[in-house]
């Protein structure tokens, strides 16, 4: 099973020490010695952000693929390897009629 906490967990370590980056910017206006620990907090978080993010899109995309194979077969539809458009939305008219 796909576990999408540690793509999450990276993400928002990054998320949170962009905040404090700005925080810390912020507090520079009366304190110099923060603004120059919010700007290294801002380039690090910077550049842990957009690897945060991507990663935690593959784990997305993946368990996607994997559950929506697992719904075709259940339904009966055909899926291929990857999953197509068209599959997928042979998924949601089949799962909207059953509703």
């Amino acid at each position: 099973m796909v576990s999408l906490r540690p793509g999450r967990a990276i993400l928002g370590s990054a998320a949170r020490l962009y905040a404090w980056g700005v925080g810390f910017l912020a507090l520079g206006i009366v304190w110099w010695p923060t603004a120059v620990l919010g700007a290294a907090a801002l380039v690090t978080a910077s550049r842990r952000g957009p690897g945060a993010d991507t990663a935690l899109a593959e784990l997305l995309e993946s368990t996607v693929d994997l559950h929506l194979r697992g719904r075709a077969a259940v339904l009966g539809i055909d899926c291929a390897r990857p999953p197509t458009r068209a599959v997928g939305a042979a998924v949601t008219r089949a799962l909207r009629q059953a509703a």
